[in-house]
């Protein structure tokens, strides 16, 4: 009886220990399964009723194998055994998705957590498990908006890369065209409007930038280059260049600089310049009476750091102001003032955005106070980071302005060697006492400002004997060691010559050019530095009437023929022997040709087929060509696009519009380290311009022909001519049949949309340029929708514009068709056999073909006949020698020659 009774008291113990083990399990928020070491369920609580469609009857007694995918349940015994023989605490379905079984045989994911409980005699597992189906929706959900704006920003780039080379291949030729057009014999009415031109090209790719820019930091593409940079010259340099502007608006300009501020700090230059650059040019555009005053100052801080020193740019002005709820969004972007601003001032609203993103990548911050009417007060506070010689950071890179001290008896104003000297980019101070130069020399040396490169004296200016002058300069406290020149008459320089060399360095002759300062000056500075690129990096090469690349031989590789007319006038105007390829593989059969007769090649990185980067590397690898330079020439700028260029072997990079400065400076450096020696200049005479042609044809859908073709109407026509030569299938496409969603179809079909864009942009058909820019575009990514009527409208254009030009080219004929028959008597016919040899090389595409035909128009006319030669002479101006071979067999058939 006692065995008995205490039997019942532990079994009445133990039913208590499992109702509180199943009451704790039902308390659970979670579904509960616990299972034995075999793994048959042994409890489950009502929430894993729930979630599995069971009720407890019908698991309990079960192998859990009946809730886990049919697809791992044969396996899940083995998984149960390896737990039982490690057993702990763990998670599963963290790292990798884990499924269930519902009572319906579906699957869901879930989250487990096991468990080990230790009893008396035995272990159970303790399985919690969650339903994530909900969570794995918000995840695909979350995943795929998170693909979406990465596709978006994805797109966005790539959209403005499209539009900044689209944008930026017509801008080039704008700007560069100008820049030719600039060195022409013009009236002053003419230059202004050419000036005009330049003017509204480079504001345009002002707006340009200023957008690609934003999305660059938007992106985090805008990189931040920390350099040395010299604080007072970039601050002249931008002084400078508003200067103009505000004496154009009769508005004064200053410039104050504290001495504390340290000349020299590590900083983005080029971000730093913009930003100042953007509130200056605001100041000065909303400023009509007064001025604007640009003023730097060493400021106190708590959160800079022991190695920098905070630097406060303020810019104030007089002008129109800002109200306090402006204040507030002029900052964001597509912001001004308010919506009259836009239309009273221009602008995009962009500028003041971009200074704010700009500000904060050089860890520095802008403020603005203004009251409307009194003006306003920009400040941009920046952290500088003070160079130490430790940093490993050269000073050598800063490329200083030329400092030239003019000393004369004559006002600021009136000095004629500052004109010339300003407009070479260089900074001249005037003098005109010796008293003058002493204060300049005292206050510069003082506040550790530049010192002059060269004393300029004029002599012929100066009215008392300049003898004295020279030997009083020599003879200054601290004066340093600084080559001198003078500047004279004729007569006067037997005097000046008995200084030559010993206290002057050389001699100009009056009237002086802006040339022979600049080459007097390169020399005396080359021979007192040794220094040969310092004078031409800081000289504004386009002032000087000058070939800066004389001799110099150049590929210059481009799919738009325009753009190689352009880069190739531009080149060979300052001397360059140009050899010009429409592709990649034309341009390595060149390289093929003449391996060594090349000393620089520009190359265009987007083209069709073999792009230049793919060319680039043809040349560096499968030619071993490694040292000769190759520059890229592109109108995108994204970071990407560069640094691939670079890594792929290319030397420089240069991007569209091509500035002539910067492209013949980046030209003489890469050629001058390649060859080991210096490019000479030679100068040219400023009165060998050519004037432009009258009379240019006026042609509907046709504009800016003249300024294209540089008043080449022979050029014109020959490109108009060959445009509707190259496209004239293009109208006998059926475009309801055509198999738009066939991709190799389609490209073809865009890469001869991409020529007959660059043929109409050649000749200034600007409609049919941008019908055929938007139908590439569409054709290449695959927009079958809107493909057809685009093609339609640039069939329907290109119809039009072959129309229009009629007239044109039906006048040229008769002006290239012998005005009478008296050639007959005068011109020789050509005899039998060179009609042969002139048929052999048309026959096997022999370009010696074209020159024949020029050299003997007149006899091969006489001989075919005016009009037979005329078709004639017109397919082989195209290079269609198959065809022209035809037509002049034919004229002589009938003629019974042949």
């Amino acid at each position: 009886m006692i065995i008995a009774s205490q039997v019942r008291k532990e079994l009445e113990a133990q039913k208590q220990k499992d109702n509180m083990f199943e009451s704790l399990t039902e308390l659970s928020p979670e579904a509960m399964v616990i299972i034995d070491t075999s793994g048959v369920i042994v409890l489950i609580n009502s929430q894993a009723e729930k979630l599995f469609g069971y009720s407890r009857e019908q698991l309990v007694g079960q192998k859990i194998n009946m809730l886990v995918p049919v697809s791992v349940a044969g396996k899940h015994d083995s998984y149960v055994d390896g737990y039982v023989n490690k057993p702990r605490t763990r998670p599963m379905g963290m790292a990798d998705d884990l499924f269930s079984r519902h009572a319906d045989g579906s699957e869901f994911p879930v989250e487990v957590s096991l468990s080990p409980i230790q009893l008396d005699d035995k272990m159970l597992i303790a399985s919690s498990i969650r339903n994530i189906s909900e969570r794995k929706k918000i995840e695909k959900t979350l995943k795929s908006a998170i693909d979406k704006a990465k596709s978006a920003s994805q797109a966005k780039t790539s959209f403005l890369a499209n539009m900044s080379h689209e944008i930026r291949t017509p801008l080039n030729a704008v700007i560069g065209l100008t820049h030719l057009l600039k060195g022409k014999e013009l009236t002053s009415e003419q230059l202004k409007l050419v000036s005009n031109i330049q003017l509204a090209g480079r504001s345009l790719l002002g707006i340009v930038n200023d957008i690609l820019d934003l999305s660059k930091i938007e992106a985090n593409e805008m990189p931040v280059v920390l350099e040395p940079c010299n604080l007072q010259q970039l601050l002249d340099e931008i002084y400078s260049v508003f200067s103009n502007q505000a004496n154009q608006k009769r508005i004064t300009l200053g410039l104050h600089v504290d001495p504390d501020v340290t000349p020299i700090v590590l900083t983005d230059k080029k971000l730093l310049q913009q930003v100042i650059t953007n509130l200056l040019s605001n100041a000065i555009k909303f400023t009509n009476e007064g001025g604007v005053t640009l003023t730097v100052t060493r400021e106190g801080s708590d959160t800079a750091l022991p190695e920098q020193q905070l630097v406060r740019f303020t810019i104030e002005d007089t002008g129109i102001g800002i109200s306090e709820k402006q204040q507030k969004k002029i900052f964001q972007p597509f912001n001004q003032a308010d919506d009259g601003i836009n239309r009273r001032f221009d602008g995009t609203g962009l500028g003041l955005s971009i200074v704010t993103n700009l500000s904060e990548l050089l860890g520095g911050k802008v403020g603005v106070a203004s009251e409307m009417g009194k003006g306003s007060r920009f400040w941009l506070d920046v952290p500088f980071t003070l160079l130490d010689n430790d940093d490993g950071f050269s000073t050598d890179s800063i490329v200083e302005a030329i400092h030239i001290w003019v000393l004369g008896d004559v006002d600021q104003k009136d000095c004629v060697l500052k004109k010339i000297g300003t407009s070479l980019g260089w900074r001249v101070f005037c003098g005109s006492n010796l008293e003058q130069f002493k204060q300049e020399l005292e206050q510069r040396l003082t506040s550790q400002k530049a010192l002059p490169d060269v004393v300029v004296i004029d002599w012929k200016r100066y009215q008392l004997d300049s003898r004295p002058i020279i030997e009083d300069i020599f003879n200054l406290p601290q004066w340093p060691n600084i080559p001198v020149i003078a500047v004279c008459s004729a007569d006067q320089q037997r005097d000046v010559a008995q200084y030559d060399g010993e206290r002057i360095n050389g001699i100009l002759l009056y009237p002086v050019q802006p040339a022979e300062l600049f080459s007097l000056v390169n020399k005396v500075l080359i021979d007192h530095t040794g220094d040969t690129s310092r004078v031409l990096e800081s000289t504004k090469m386009e002032a000087i009437k000058a070939k800066w690349l004389p001799g110099v031989r150049i590929l210059v590789v481009d799919d738009n023929q325009m753009n190689l007319d352009v880069v190739e006038q531009i080149l060979t105007n300052n001397g360059a022997v140009v050899t010009t390829a429409c592709s990649g593989t034309k341009a390595i059969d060149a390289l093929k040709d003449a391996m060594n007769s090349f000393d620089v090649v520009l190359m265009d990185v987007q083209m069709p087929e073999m792009d230049g980067l793919e060319t680039t590397t043809f040349i560096r690898q499968q030619l071993h060509i490694k040292k000769l330079p190759i520059i890229a020439l592109t109108a995108g700028t994204l970071i990407d696009e560069k640094n691939r260029a670079l890594s792929i072997g290319m030397n420089d990079f240069l991007s569209k519009p091509i500035e002539p400065g910067q492209l013949i400076l980046c030209l003489r450096k890469q050629v001058e380290r390649y060859r080991e020696r210096a490019v000479m200049i030679e100068h040219i005479d400023a009165s060998n311009s050519v004037t432009s042609v009258p009379n240019w044809p006026e042609i509907t859908g046709i504009s800016n022909s003249v300024d294209l073709f540089q008043g080449n109407v022979n050029l014109f026509e020959f490109a108009l001519r060959r445009l509707f030569e190259e496209h004239r299938d293009l109208e006998h496409i059926n475009l309801d049949a055509f198999p738009f969603d066939q991709r190799e179809k389609r490209l073809a079909l865009a890469a001869e949309i991409h020529k007959l864009r660059g043929s109409s942009g050649m000749v200034g058909a600007k409609v049919l340029y941008n019908l055929t820019s938007q139908a590439e575009i569409s054709l290449r990514k695959g927009e079958h929708d809107e493909q057809a009527q685009l093609l339609r409208n640039i069939i329907r254009e290109l119809k039009q514009l072959q129309h229009n030009s009629q007239d044109f080219l039906a006048q040229q004929t008769l002006q290239t068709s012998p005005a009478n028959n008296t050639v007959e008597t005068t011109v020789e016919k050509m005899a039998e056999i060179e009609v042969e040899q002139l048929i052999i090389a048309l026959e096997t595409n022999d370009l010696s073909a074209s020159e024949i035909v020029d050299n003997n128009a007149d006899r091969i006319r006489l001989l075919m006949g005016a009009e037979a030669f005329s078709a004639f002479n017109q397919e082989v101006q195209m290079l269609n020698y198959s065809k022209a071979v035809d037509i002049l067999k034919n004229a002589l058939s009938s003629k019974r020659m042949v």
